[in-house]
This record gives C-alpha cells, structure tokens and sequence, in this order.
C-alpha cells in the first residue's frame, strides 16, 4: 500500500504522545470475550508509525501501536496476535 492509498484509510488522528508509544499501547475497553477482534493496519497520517485497530465483536475499538511498518503488523498479527490475545484473557 502506498502512503497516499493509507492516508485515505487514516482516522482523523497525527502523530503525538498521545498516540504513539510503548506506555500506551493498548486503549480502549478490556474485552471480556473469548471472540477473537478483526484486526487491520494503518498507518498515521505523516507516515511516522503504524498501529493496529482492533474491533470486538461487540464493536468496542481499541489501538495497538508502535510499529514501523504494514509489513511488521502482518508478522505480529500472524506469529503473536493468538499468544497476545490469549494472556489478555486470562489476565482478566
């Protein structure tokens, strides 16, 4: 995906402290369901990093962040999401 095909996708967000870092990697609702969230990548509107936007069945979002790259979200999604989800849940 080119950087203009990913700024038409941005939510209405830019790059600060508020948005991007390790303290803050999840926000959101803790979801309480055993149902996995449909995950997709975007990328912040100056191209800085990219983070993942979670949606739970029940349609609460939350956003992981600190990636650098659409490449690098497809990995996590595909190696740690299931290791990541499954501590989530039972640490709640």
């Amino acid at each position: 995906m080119t950087w203009t095909e990913c700024n038409k996708k941005l939510p209405d967000i830019e790059a600060d402290s508020t948005c991007v870092g390790l303290d803050r990697r999840i926000r959101g609702v803790v979801a309480n369901s055993s149902s996995k969230p449909a995950m997709k990548p975007f990328c912040l509107k100056d191209g800085s990093a990219w983070y993942i936007e979670l949606t739970w069945p029940d349609g609460r979002v939350e956003h992981i962040d600190s990636f650098q790259s659409e490449s690098e979200i497809n990995d996590w999604i595909s190696r740690k999401s299931d290791a990541w989800l499954k501590a989530r849940h039972q640490s709640y």
